[in-house]
């Protein structure tokens, strides 16, 4: 199948979701055990053969979060898509997950209770 579609001879395309498993079963100690920066390559070379595709946008943003999780192992896929879609629209990240603060382009938003 992926022969196919790296020829374009079959169109396909998946969810963040799969690419989420696919990221944690390929890093996952109890399966793969690759390097983030290793299983987060091998995964943007696949979703880019040209017979995959996305709505507008999402390519883009699959490939921001997996480049994240080679910069920053610790994250994971489905929180280096969040950190994705924050940058893209240039919003502030609502989280007590400290570990965003690893992402210099990721500003978490901060709530001041208001003064009496």
């Amino acid at each position: 199948m992926f022969d196919a579609v790296e020829r374009d001879d079959l169109t396909v395309t998946t969810s963040e979701v799969v690419i989420h498993e696919v990221c944690y079963i390929l890093m996952s100690p109890r399966n793969y055990d690759m390097p983030a920066a290793v299983a987060a390559e091998d995964v943007a070379q696949l979703i880019q053969y040209p017979g995959f595709r996305f709505p507008a946008g999402e390519l883009n943003i699959y490939l921001r979060a997996l480049a994240l999780v080679a910069e920053h192992e610790r994250l994971g896929f489905a929180d280096c898509v969040i950190a994705a879609r924050c940058e893209r629209a240039g919003h502030d990240l609502a989280t007590f997950d400290r570990h965003f603060d690893a992402i210099p382009t990721v500003q978490r938003w901060s709530w001041e209770a208001p003064t009496a």
